[in-house]
């Protein structure tokens, strides 16, 4: 059975690929290694660790749209909470190291931000400025926009899938450049307006888990 684009995407099962991967393999295990994307997890940089990854998510376009008060409906936008690891070992335990200066932090300072889809558009963000630092054998999580309402161009009742590719940049303390391997994560877009809730308290729908107001009065 032929593959898919999607699944040669996120599997990375192309010839050429599989060519160039074992071409590669023994220079880029181990520094892939050292950085990389952990998982895709919830709630914010001051939850950090892997216990609620998520696989997937999606976002209701309806959730960007005005009400006749004037007022934006919900909120505008979607975010994700990346859990990265610095694999690297602390310099201050090499007994060489005699300035006690630690060079193995890395400073995360980019981001680049893309979509395919199978329709529709949505416009990530390439070269996001970022500032995060992440201790040797530690993770760090970093809380990056996706994208904003106004970047996502799905019609009324439309479903859009799309992949989402993330990739960071760092630099370690040490004057190493490092980058993370490419991280692939599927996302659903759409645009109900009648998916929303009539109060604020339940979650689970509209923009990145919060619930929008109906544009009917709720009965």
């Amino acid at each position: 059975m032929a593959l898919s684009k999607w699944a040669h995407r996120i599997a990375g099962l192309s010839v050429a690929g599989v060519a160039a991967a074992a071409l590669v393999a023994s220079s880029c295990a181990e520094a892939e290694g050292r950085f990389f994307i952990e998982c895709i997890g919830t709630g914010t940089a001051d939850s950090c660790g892997c216990d609620a990854a998520v696989a997937g998510g999606s976002f209701n376009k309806a959730a960007c749209d005005v009400g006749p008060d004037g007022k934006t409906l919900g909120t505008c936008g979607y975010q994700a909470t990346f859990v990265l690891r610095n694999q690297m070992h602390s310099s201050l335990e090499i007994a060489a190291n005699n300035n006690d200066v630690e060079t193995s932090e890395i400073l995360v300072y980019a981001a680049d931000i893309s979509f395919e889809t199978n329709g529709g558009s949505i416009a990530g963000a390439q070269g996001a400025t970022l500032l995060d630092p992440i201790f040797p054998d530690d993770i760090g999580c970093i809380s990056a926009s996706l994208f904003d309402g106004g970047s996502v161009d799905v019609a009324e009742g439309e479903v859009v899938n799309a992949i989402l590719t993330v990739k960071f940049y760092g630099r370690t303390t040490g004057g190493l450049e490092v980058e993370t391997p490419t991280q692939y994560y599927p996302i659903s877009v759409y645009n109900d307006p009648n998916d929303c809730e009539c109060g604020v308290s339940d979650t689970g729908k509209g923009s990145n888990g919060v619930p929008i107001e109906c544009q009917n009065p709720c009965m």
